[in-house]
C-alpha cells in the first residue's frame, strides 16, 4: 500500500469509530431514557436517597403512596416518614449497604403525609459512583397493609374456625348426652315414684313378715337414690343457665358471615347483610347460640351453587329480636321440610340428621323458636326469634319482663328446663 493511500484510510476509520460511538452513546442514552421514565412512572413507589439519608429522587408511585410530591419530598431526609421504633433499622440497612453487605427484601412500616402508618414491602438496591464506592441507596417500596389485614382477617377466621370445631364436638358430645338423659330421668321418673309410693304402702301394712318387709326397704332405698339422680341432673339443667348474659346478637352474626367468607367466595356466592344498626340485646349463652347460628349459615352455604347469595338480616318489634337467614340454594321438598327438625332425619348421604334437631334444641333453651320455609329449586329461609328480655324467678319459673307482652297463663310463666 502506498504511503499516500495509508493516510486517506487512517482519517476514513477514525471518523467511522467516531460515529459508531456516537451511535453507541445515543443507543445508551436512549435506553437511559426509557429506564428513567419507567422509573418516573411506575406505580410501585421508587426513592433515591444518599448516605445521610436526604431524598434525592422521587417518583410518582411514591407520590401516590405517600401523599409528598416531588418537590416535598426532596426537602426531607428519608428519616421522617420512618417510625421511632423503626428507625434503628433504618440506619442498620445504610451500615450494611456501606459494608458491601448483600440485603434481602424486608417487611418494615412507613409514615405517609397524612400520618397513617403502612405496612411497607422494601426492595434495597445499592448505588455505586464511577469510582466504584458507595454513593447511595435506591428502594424500591410497595404498600402491603391491605394484604396484611387480610391475611389478619383469614387467620382470624381460621382461629374462630378451629374455636368453632372445638365447640361443636364438645356441645354435640354434652348435647347428645344431656338428650339421652334427660329422656331418661322423663322416663324413669314416673315409675320411680310409682314403686316408691307402693313400697310405703306395703310397709305400712301390719301383715307383712320380717322378710318381705327387709325386701321392700331395699327396694324404697333404690328408689330413693334413682329419684336423687333425678333431682340432682334436673339442678344441674338449671345451673347451665349461669352462663347467660345480654349480647349483642348482631356480633354473633357477624362472627359467622367472617367464617364462611372465604368458602362463598371460593364458590362465587355472594353474601348480604342488613344488620339492625342498633346493637339487639338479648340473653344468650354466647358460645352455645353463635354454633347453632353457624350450622345455619354452613347448611345454607352448601345447598347454595355458585352465583347464588345468602342474605343474612337481623330486627326487633319491640318485644321480640328476629334473625333471618335467606339462600337462594336447591330448597327443601314440601315432603322433607315437615321432617328437618325430627332426630336423625337426613337428606345427606354422610349425614347424621342431629344438625337442625340440634339448632332448635338450643333455640328453644334461649326461649326462641325457629321456623323453615322451603321451595324446591328456589330457596330457604330460616326465621328465628328471641324473647326481648326473661327473668329467672325464685320458683324455677321463668317470668316474661317486657311490659309490653299481654299477661296470659300460657305466656307468662315457662319452666326453668329446656322444651
Amino acid at each position: 500500500m502506498k504511503p499516500n493511500e495509508r493516510t486517506k484510510e487512517e482519517p476514513e476509520k477514525k471518523i467511522a469509530g467516531l460515529r459508531e460511538a456516537d451511535n453507541n452513546r445515543e443507543k445508551r442514552d436512549t435506553r437511559l431514557r426509557l429506564l428513567a421514565t419507567v422509573v418516573a412512572e411506575s406505580n410501585e413507589a421508587i426513592i433515591v436517597q444518599d448516605l445521610q439519608g436526604r431524598i434525592i429522587a422521587w417518583n410518582k408511585g411514591a407520590e401516590k403512596m405517600y401523599g409528598y410530591t416531588e418537590d416535598e419530598a426532596l426537602e426531607l431526609n428519608i428519616s421522617e416518614i420512618i417510625p421511632d421504633d423503626r428507625k434503628q433499622e433504618a440506619l442498620s440497612l445504610i451500615e450494611q449497604i456501606r459494608t458491601g453487605k448483600e440485603i434481602d427484601s424486608l417487611q418494615t412500616k412507613r409514615i405517609t403525609k397524612d400520618g397513617r402508618i403502612i405496612d411497607v414491602w422494601l426492595t434495597p438496591t445499592k448505588l455505586v459512583d464511577d469510582n466504584g464506592d458507595v454513593a447511595g441507596l435506591s428502594t424500591s417500596e410497595r404498600d402491603i397493609t391491605e394484604h396484611n389485614k387480610r391475611l389478619e382477617e383469614v387467620e382470624s377466621a381460621l382461629a374462630l374456625a378451629e374455636e368453632y370445631t372445638r365447640e361443636i364436638e364438645r356441645l354435640v358430645a354434652e348435647r347428645t348426652a344431656g338428650l339421652i338423659a334427660l329422656n331418661m330421668a322423663d322416663r324413669v321418673t314416673n315409675p320411680v315414684v310409682v314403686i316408691g309410693m307402693v313400697c310405703r304402702r306395703l310397709l305400712a301394712r301390719q301383715d307383712i313378715d320380717k322378710a318381705a318387709r327387709d325386701k321392700l326397704k331395699i327396694i324404697l332405698e333404690e328408689s330413693d337414690k334413682l329419684r336423687q339422680i333425678v333431682r340432682e341432673f334436673d339442678a344441674f339443667i338449671q345451673r347451665k343457665y349461669a352462663l347467660f348474659r345480654y349480647e349483642d346478637l348482631n356480633g354473633i352474626v357477624k362472627e359467622a358471615i367472617m367464617l364462611i367468607r372465604r368458602d362463598a367466595e371460593g364458590k362465587g356466592i355472594k353474601l348480604n347483610t342488613a344488620l339492625s344498626d342498633a346493637p339487639l340485646m338479648i340473653n344468650m349463652n354466647r358460645n352455645v347460640l353463635r354454633t347453632a347460628i353457624f350450622y345455619i349459615f354452613k347448611n345454607a352455604l352448601d345447598a347454595t351453587r355458585g352465583g347464588g347469595s345468602i342474605t343474612a338480616s337481623t330486627s326487633e318489634d319491640g318485644d321480640s329480636v328476629y334473625l333471618t337467614i335467606s339462600d337462594t340454594g336447591r330448597g327443601i321438598s314440601e315432603e322433607n321440610i315437615r321432617r328437618v327438625f325430627d332426630n336423625f332425619f337426613t337428606t345427606r348421604i354422610n349425614g347424621a340428621g342431629m344438625g337442625l334437631p340440634f339448632v332448635k334444641h338450643i333455640v328453644e333453651e334461649h326461649y326462641g323458636n325457629i321456623k323453615i320455609e322451603s321451595r324446591k329449586d328456589i330457596g330457604t329461609t330460616c326465621t328465628i326469634r328471641f324473647p326481648v328480655r326473661w327473668l329467672k324467678l325464685s320458683d324455677g319459673k321463668l317470668r316474661w319482663e317486657h311490659p309490653m307482652l299481654p299477661v296470659s297463663r300460657e305466656r307468662e310463666e315457662y319452666p326453668l328446663e329446656p322444651v
